[in-house]
C-alpha cells in the first residue's frame, strides 16, 4: 500500500497523491460533496484511453500504417473527403 500512495503523490504533488478534488460548492450544488478526478488523474485517463484506443484498432501492427501522415492521404477517393477532414480535426483536438 505504501509503494502505491508514493506513486501517487509523485504523480499528483498539488492534491496529496489522492488523485481527486472536491470543489468548495455551497450545500444543494449537484457537485456538493462529490470527488472530482484532478488534473492529473484526468491527463492518467485520456493517456490510457487512447493507449486502448491504438491497442483494438491494431493500426500499429499494420506496415503501411506505421508512418502514414496526413500529407499522404489520398483525398480523392469517392466519400474519403469527410472522414479526413473530421480525422484531421481530431488530430489537431482530440476530444476526450
Amino acid at each position: 500500500m505504501q509503494g502505491q500512495q508514493g506513486a501517487a503523490e509523485e504523480r499528483c504533488a498539488q492534491f496529496r497523491g489522492t488523485g481527486f478534488v472536491r470543489r468548495e460548492v455551497p450545500f444543494g450544488h449537484p457537485q456538493f460533496g462529490k470527488a472530482l478526478p484532478c488534473v492529473c488523474t484526468r491527463k492518467a485517463q485520456r493517456q490510457r484511453k487512447a493507449a486502448l484506443l491504438r491497442e483494438l484498432s491494431r493500426l500499429d501492427t499494420l506496415p503501411r500504417y506505421r508512418q502514414a501522415t496526413f500529407e499522404h492521404f489520398e483525398v480523392s477517393v469517392p466519400g474519403v473527403a469527410e472522414a479526413y477532414t473530421a480525422a484531421l480535426a481530431f488530430a489537431e483536438q482530440p476530444s476526450e
